[in-house]
């Protein structure tokens, strides 16, 4: 199967709307983080996988998950979605 070369996850959100839980990426699902299920249903299909994160989870999420996946930070002028593709810029080869 040919795989598309880069796939982009958006976990950038600050997890307000599943309160109480603040990091709702990282809250446990069937024995593993829910980001982890997310990264494992995507990885066969890619060649590269990014992560869109805010600075509040970058560095929970970088103790969490494997080095071959590339973390982007979520710039602060920009919000929401659109925010967070914009924050991809520059930081993507092709």
């Amino acid at each position: 199967m040919k795989k598309v070369k880069h796939i982009v996850i958006l976990a950038g959100g600050d997890g307000d709307r599943l309160w109480p839980f603040k990091e709702k990426m990282l809250i446990p699902f069937l024995g593993k983080p829910f980001i982890q299920h997310i990264i494992d249903s995507v990885s066969s299909y890619a060649q590269h996988i990014h992560i869109v994160v805010n600075k509040e989870n970058k560095d929970k999420l970088k103790r969490l998950l494997k080095s071959n996946i590339q973390l982007i930070e979520q710039q602060e002028p920009y919000n929401g979605m659109a925010g967070a593709i914009l924050s991809c810029k520059g930081k993507i080869d092709g």
